[in-house]
């Protein structure tokens, strides 16, 4: 059951990244590059084989933010967000980041706020329930006390662990979502919405004491992941739209999109991606 609940995740996670292409103004084919980038990122299929929180939070992170999205067009949506993003909260308390980013997707409206906290209301009672049972008190988490794991030593390295794995994890292409700010063609409050979502994840997790450690602890980015292929296709796209092609779009689809999937199998193979329970098979013979 929690396989076929990981699996479950990981294929709504894919076409919500879909989703998300399509709602800030990516063409299908530049949509379904962006899903392929995911669905092939050997973090991305590690982490779908571990009963970890890891792929669920982003399924549930990003159908938070695309209801957010919406609400500026029907005040409802903004409900959902807020339940889509209490829900990310339970699986992991850092789904609170992903708050910020909602905010400047709803705007700053009375009602739709309102319709916002409502919506999370009744994951902060679960969540108020199980701290005091647990623990004794209500605003508390079980991990160890932030002064412990997080510091600001760390950033320099997880930055450069950030530099090296990134493109392996999701190619080269997510190399130009830096460059959203200056994109021409996209919205202001489409940079704010992605670039929050993006840097919120991507700043607190540059001072936690594990991000660095290996290329597998990027796994809790994966929330800003679908943001950041997001930016890195947006700012693709503009680039070449002023560039007049030589080769027909179909062709140079087919392509990229070749060369995304060898990508992602070649390092998922290399990165050992597919290991999981071959690794632990010795527990399996002790206890045996």
């Amino acid at each position: 059951a929690p396989g076929l609940t990981l699996v479950t995740h990981a294929m709504i996670g894919a076409l919500l990244m879909y989703a998300l292409g399509r709602e800030f103004g990516l063409p299908a084919g530049w949509s379904l590059l962006g899903t392929l980038m995911l669905e092939v990122s050997p973090l991305f299929y590690h982490m779908t084989l571990f009963t970890m929180s890891d792929v669920p939070a982003l399924a549930w992170t990003t159908g938070g933010l695309l209801c957010a999205w919406r609400a500026r067009r029907q005040p409802a949506w903004a409900l959902a967000a807020g339940f889509a993003l209490g829900f990310s909260v339970l699986l992991r308390p850092t789904g609170a980041l992903a708050f910020l980013p909602a905010i400047i997707a709803i705007g700053f409206v009375p009602r739709r706020v309102l319709l916002f906290i409502l919506g999370g209301v009744p994951a902060a009672v679960v969540l108020a329930r199980y701290d005091l049972g647990a623990y004794g008190r209500v605003f508390t988490t079980g991990y160890y006390s932030p002064p412990d794991i997080f510091a600001l030593h760390y950033v320099g390295q997880t930055l450069s662990h950030y530099a090296v794995w990134l493109p392996v994890l999701l190619t080269p292409l997510v190399l130009a979502a830096p460059a959203l700010p200056w994109a021409r063609n996209v919205d202001v409050r489409q940079k704010w919405v992605l670039g929050t979502w993006v840097w919120v994840f991507f700043g607190f997790y540059a001072i936690y004491s594990f991000t660095h450690e290996a290329w597998e602890f990027l796994r809790f980015l994966l929330p800003a992941f679908p943001p950041l292929v997001a930016a890195a296709l947006l700012v693709l796209r503009g680039y070449s739209g002023r560039k007049p092609g030589r080769v027909s779009p179909a062709t140079a689809w087919l392509v990229v999109s070749t060369m995304i999937v060898i990508h992602g199998l070649l390092w998922t193979h290399a990165l050992y991606a597919r290991g999981i329970g071959k690794y632990e098979i010795a527990y399996k013979a002790t206890a045996v």
